[in-house]
């Protein structure tokens, strides 16, 4: 029997004896309550099924009062089985780094914290979980997001472990999906039929020896760099050709949140406040060119495209019409400017002409649009205001497509175009003549 084997099989029995002898004290209330109900397994599971929310807190501390036989045999077979995670008698939970807890409890502790989590979750499956984590297996959950500006009416899936769903309607039913705590600055069902994205991420390690606290390392969307949820917003508001931002975003562990606090919690607020789902709806294809662009980001990582994404982006938001061309003249700048320089509307045009048009005439009306747009710009900055045209609002659109496929092109370039060279006919990356 091999040494995982051998963990799972010694560790369930033993698990499970001693779930079935321990009784479970509950607190009424969160805080120094000192009036506690008294649970059996059986029905400490029950109570626990039946309730949610702050109710729910309150059944996963619960106090453990086990029997003794079974609970010293646990001890013992944990001191044996995950040695290699054990210093004076402690041992390293990163469990508790994730989800909050007791990072090197005493093994005894840790005894009592899996019986409470095998009470609810079944002895088999803790010890099935124990032994992958003790090989080194990581905590597997998904990270969430409510979006804003994305609209879909029917779930999807795509590479890279996005999972894209709608929110419920009813304020019940969106309650249940929806971390506890939500900020107060936020109505709940501002975000009734939003779109959430759960991506599938994992965390290491589950395990470690006590000592020096280990740096716990998330991977999400294959990659242990950091996931950026304005990048990944920017991604699909390229692919989609609009403004997409985040509400809320959280970990949401599934029923493995009873290794933790045993509801969904820790949430973040992001720069919008509501919904907004106004717009054609979003196709499948259009999420598949999404992960596409953030797999060509995170590769890439063109650090001079940033700020033209992120100006884009910005470009689109609900603000004044100067504001907007304001941003929108930021990112043209970083996308088709040097630093310094004379003449830069000229240029910015003729750069900007030359890197998206086919052919002499695509290339005349992208001159006109971009040299317009950035002249625009420029009246904001100096006086702080456009005129709401229909025009300038029409400018303003044609400019930010402009833009939008400018990004895209350089996203799929491996270098930074020649612009002498692209203007003198020869090619965007051609050598220089002799």
């Amino acid at each position: 029997m091999t040494g995982d084997a051998a963990l799972e099989g010694d560790v369930s029995p033993l698990l499970d004896r001693a779930v079935q002898q321990a009784t479970f004290l509950v607190p009424r209330r969160l805080g120094r309550s000192q009036a506690r109900d008294r649970y059996t397994a059986g029905q400490f599971r029950q109570a626990f099924h039946a309730t949610a929310g702050y109710s729910r807190m309150l059944l996963v501390g619960a106090e453990v009062q086990p029997a003794e036989s079974p609970v010293s045999d646990l001890t013992a077979a944990l001191r044996t089985h995950l040695e290699d995670y054990v210093a004076d008698d402690r041992i390293g939970n990163g469990l508790a780094l994730m989800m909050g807890g007791l990072p090197a409890p005493s093994i005894p502790e840790y005894a009592r914290y899996l019986v409470r989590v095998a009470a609810l979750l079944g002895a088999e499956r803790v010890a099935g979980l124990l032994a992958g984590w003790a090989r080194g297996e990581p905590l597997h959950y998904r990270t969430c997001m409510v979006l804003s500006g994305l609209p879909i009416d029917r779930s999807m899936s795509m590479d890279g472990g996005f999972h894209f769903t709608t929110l419920p309607q009813s304020s019940d039913a969106l309650a249940n999906e929806l971390p506890l705590g939500v900020d107060f600055r936020i109505g709940i069902m501002d975000m009734a039929g939003a779109t959430k994205v759960a991506i599938e991420s994992k965390d290491s390690p589950v395990l470690f020896k006590p000592g020096a606290l280990p740096e716990i390392q998330t991977e999400t969307f294959g990659s242990q760099r950091d996931f950026l949820y304005a990048e990944f917003c920017e991604a699909l508001g390229l692919a989609c050709n609009r403004r997409v931002s985040w509400i809320i975003t959280w970990r949401d562990f599934g029923d493995l949140a009873v290794f933790g606090n045993g509801v969904r919690s820790g949430h973040t607020t992001g720069p919008d406040r509501e919904s907004d789902s106004a717009g054609p709806l979003v196709s499948q294809d259009q999420l598949d060119h999404a992960v596409q662009l953030l797999t060509t980001i995170h590769q890439n990582a063109n650090p001079p495209l940033r700020i033209p994404m992120h100006r884009w982006m910005s470009s689109k938001r609900r603000a004044s019409l100067a504001d907007r061309f304001i941003d929108l003249r930021i990112a043209l700048e970083s996308l088709y400017l040097d630093v310094g320089g004379s003449e830069l509307r000229f240029r910015l045009a003729t750069r900007g002409a030359w890197h998206l048009g086919a052919d002499a005439g695509e290339r005349q009306a992208h001159y006109r649009t971009l040299r317009e747009a950035y002249s625009t710009a420029s009246t904001a900055v100096h006086r702080g205001e456009v005129e709401s045209t229909q025009e300038n609002r029409r400018l303003l659109s044609d400019a930010q497509d402009l833009c939008r496929l400018g990004i895209l092109k350089r996203l799929d370039e491996a270098e930074e175009p020649d612009w002498n060279a692209l203007i003198l006919g020869r090619g965007p990356h051609a050598a220089a003549p002799p």
